[in-house]
């Protein structure tokens, strides 16, 4: 059996499912999307060790979205009677997909505006510069792209935590607490 089954265990991936179904969703909902925050922001600004700077906000967003995803479905699922049950599956993954599309496409965005605008204010001119493209290392510049992309880097995922953070107020706001005896 490989390993990354061993380590991905179904009785660990099922507590989030299982606690939606037991207390509803929001506080799952709530600590995933705090959790994806911290993530995203401890990449942004994250440490020079490889472990602190890298490792271990890439766990702490995972546990998050892992946490985050199931409950998810189970509100929209559970939210819909019997008879929609096949409708609202293709809604929640539909709408998962275009949120996803989204994501990448601001955040990308957001990231190529911040990159550009510090090749400009450095007097780069940006003939035939776009978001990701570095010049060799050779190059007398070569550190003022660096410092462009570090720069665009960091507001792409500070925006990406604002973001969690938002979904978590959204999560607790607007989402009632249930259990599985409550009507």
């Amino acid at each position: 059996m490989p390993l990354h089954v061993k380590v991905t265990d179904d009785r660990v991936l099922s507590f989030p499912r299982v606690w939606a179904d037991l207390h509803g969703p929001r506080d799952l909902l709530v600590i995933g999307s705090f959790l994806v925050a911290a993530g995203a922001a401890g990449l942004a600004f994250g440490a020079a060790d490889y472990w602190i700077g890298v490792v271990a906000p890439i766990a702490i967003l995972s546990v998050g979205m892992a946490l985050v995803v199931a409950p998810l479905t189970t509100a929209v699922m559970v939210s819909a009677p019997d008879s929609l049950s096949g409708a609202a599956s293709g809604v929640n993954n539909a709408a998962s997909r275009l949120a996803g599309l989204f994501a990448i496409t601001i955040i990308g965005a957001v990231a190529s505006v911040v990159y550009l605008g510090e090749l400009k204010a450095n007097g780069i001119p940006l003939d035939d510069w776009r978001f990701g493209v570095l010049p060799g290392a050779g190059r007398a510049d070569h550190a003022v792209f660096e410092q462009a992309f570090l720069g665009a880097y960091q507001v792409a995922l500070s925006t990406a935590a604002i973001w969690g953070v938002l979904a978590a107020i959204t999560a607790f706001a607007f989402m009632r607490t249930s259990t599985a005896n409550s009507p």
